[in-house]
């Protein structure tokens, strides 16, 4: 938990994206928290599954997986249990 926490505050401040005010909430499953940071140039794709269950989010288009906590992405757009993921798009 505490090298996920490091990588995430330094890949934050070396993002111009995420630094940026740009916020858009995403629909995803009700402990699913999915939002895009950046909408600009290079936007960032944020997902959180705070619940105590699979969760599900799909997003249409490729997105390069930067940092992950928790077990690997399921198989198409289940999110394991206590999962986060910060990916490029």
């Amino acid at each position: 938990m505490l090298n996920f926490a490091r990588e995430a505050i330094a890949r934050r401040k070396a993002s111009p994206a995420l630094l940026r005010r740009d916020f858009r909430l995403l629909q995803a499953d009700d402990e699913v928290l999915a939002f895009m940071r950046g909408c600009g140039e290079e936007p960032m794709l944020c997902v959180f599954n705070l619940g105590h269950r699979t969760g599900r989010f799909r997003f249409n288009g490729p997105v390069d997986w930067l940092l992950s906590f928790g077990k690997a992405c399921g198989e198409g757009d289940e999110l394991p249990v206590l999962s986060a993921y910060v990916g490029r798009v």
